[in-house]
């Protein structure tokens, strides 16, 4: 089964996309330091490197998706299910298709837009879980974003599954640079915001939040 599915059904790009995944993932994750290499504890070596497999799995999981579905509603789905793990790497990889394959703009935007769903049905949750009274109070923002989440991400994943006819499969799964840039990028703005609060106290960390 193993090797009809690489002979037949998988491309030499998508085995090694795989096995460059399972090595990052099996591999070189366990072997970095667990432990932060500034006064802040932010730069974490194993962290930086954890968020950097995230975004590609989630990638993966969109192109696989992509492959098992319309690619409208694949992306749509893998977005809604990434948001339940990290919104802001969701949207990233939905970034990642969109620019690799412009004709799949509307069906990226639309994962990006229902991981936003995910992520105010996830908040709701925690919040009434942990604090009932803290949730009641934004409850009317959360249901806003809900609303407008399911709007606007099913408006997009209608007009791209409208639109999608003959859509390509982005050549490969992911893109390792974008990913690993896009961990650089978090590690660089929580780095920011613990200099801001330890510099400036509350205000410091307010606009750190912000």
């Amino acid at each position: 089964w193993l090797h009809e599915l690489i002979k037949r059904r998988l491309s030499d790009r998508e085995v090694l996309d795989g096995m460059f995944l399972a090595a990052a993932a099996l591999i070189v994750l366990p072997l970095l330091p667990d432990h932060a290499l500034d006064p802040y504890g932010v730069i974490n070596p194993h962290l930086v490197w954890r968020i950097t497999v995230l975004v590609l799995v989630i990638n993966a999981a969109g192109y696989i998706a992509m492959r098992a579905f319309k690619s409208s509603h694949g992306l749509a789905l893998t977005g809604l299910l990434g948001g339940f793990v990290y919104s802001t790497a969701t949207i990233a990889a939905m970034s990642v298709h969109s620019r690799t394959t412009p004709s799949l703009t509307h069906a990226a935007a639309a994962g990006a837009a229902l991981s936003t769903l995910s992520t105010a049905l996830q908040l709701m949750l925690i919040l009434y879980l942990t604090n009932p009274l803290l949730a009641n109070q934004l409850l009317p923002a959360l249901l806003v974003v809900t609303l407008v989440a399911i709007i606007y991400g099913g408006w997009l994943a209608r007009d791209a599954g409208q639109a999608q006819t003959s859509h390509e499969l982005p050549g490969r799964a992911f893109e390792f640079k974008r990913s690993f840039g896009f961990a650089l990028l978090v590690t660089v703005v929580m780095f920011i915001s613990a200099w801001l609060a330890d510099r400036y106290g509350a205000l410091g960390a307010s606009l750190g939040v912000a």
